[in-house]
């Protein structure tokens, strides 16, 4: 998608979410970890992924499961066939945006969220730090594509870009460690991890997953947050944030345009695979209810308006 395009839709994404949202009640009952159910399958009919003394590496869970952030186990007797897979991912934190990379933990998965029966203020503190840790992994994470970017042979403006990102999420980490210290939470320093460099087909199908699918919808959510927080200075936070967060969803837009030609055939298929996964995963995520203590403190979309900005992602970018 062109990235005037990519404008145009996070505004008309937002405006079309509007009337679900404001004024519409919110359930109170979330869920800590979504759990689906899913048939591997194998790259260009060749053999699925297979445990190994009873559990997938994370690459294989990755692939299995269509993105970052889950873990996997084959699935229970009465659950699913022989040779299904669950997919367990955590809905706790509700931080959608950021940007993760193979290698580096999902800080919502290391968390505990305890949204039943817990305090509203520690549920708002763990939902902060868990996004400012979100935040801080991004930065390993477009350091590390900016290395692979220069390593591949990409143009030195996307390379640049990479790493203005890297450094506004320095930056986001900062502020959102602040929120959370505010709400009782904890603040984390940033990781100094030196990751591997990857072959360009790793890269293009972590982008496609992970910028082009789940840092777009991320940067509707902080769009949202922006419009929805109940404070004009987490307002205006959350403004200069998901500002950032659109470029980011042009840089990976602008990536896959460059980097997707080069690819061979079967690593565009696996690639498309990839996404459609990345897409239907996300799909299933968002029909898990947003604890109601972070609809009021964060601004964060209740299900029916981040079902709503789904529908218009995958309408009108993912389907484009």
């Amino acid at each position: 998608m062109r990235r005037t395009a990519l404008q145009t839709f996070f505004r008309g994404a937002l405006v079309a979410a509007i009337p679900f949202g404001f004024g519409v009640a919110q359930a109170t009952t979330p869920a800590c970890t979504t759990t689906m159910i899913v048939t591997p399958m194998g790259d260009d009919g060749g053999a699925p992924p297979m445990p190994v003394n009873g559990a997938y590496s994370t690459a294989d869970c990755n692939r299995i499961c269509g993105g970052y952030g889950y873990w996997c186990e084959p699935a229970a007797a009465d659950a699913g066939l022989p040779g299904d897979v669950a997919c367990h991912i955590s809905r706790c934190a509700g931080a959608m945006c950021g940007r993760l990379t193979d290698g580096v933990q999902d800080p919502a998965a290391a968390h505990d969220c305890g949204a039943h029966g817990a305090r509203a203020q520690d549920v708002v503190a763990r939902h902060f730090e868990t996004a400012a840790a979100l935040e801080a992994a991004s930065v390993l994470s477009f350091r590390r594509l900016a290395r692979e970017l220069a390593a591949h042979g990409a143009p030195p403006r996307l390379v640049a870009r990479a790493l203005a990102s890297a450094r506004d999420e320095v930056r986001h980490a900062r502020i959102v460690g602040q929120i959370a210290e505010e709400h009782g939470g904890r603040r984390r320093g940033l990781a100094r991890t030196m990751l591997p460099l990857r072959a360009l087909d790793d890269v293009a199908v972590e982008n496609a997953v992970e910028g082009c699918v789940r840092e777009t919808f991320g940067a509707l959510v902080a769009s949202w947050q922006a419009l929805a927080a109940p404070t004009a200075s987490l307002r205006a936070t959350m403004r200069a944030v998901g500002r950032d967060e659109q470029r980011h969803a042009e840089l990976a837009w602008d990536i896959a345009r460059w980097a997707e030609p080069r690819l061979s055939p079967a690593a565009r298929r696996r690639l498309a695979r990839a996404r459609r996964a990345a897409v239907a995963a996300l799909e299933r995520e968002l029909a898990v209810e947003t604890p109601e203590p972070l609809v009021r403190a964060a601004g964060l979309p209740t299900r029916a308006v981040a079902q709503k900005l789904f529908a218009e992602a995958r309408r009108h970018v993912w389907a484009a």
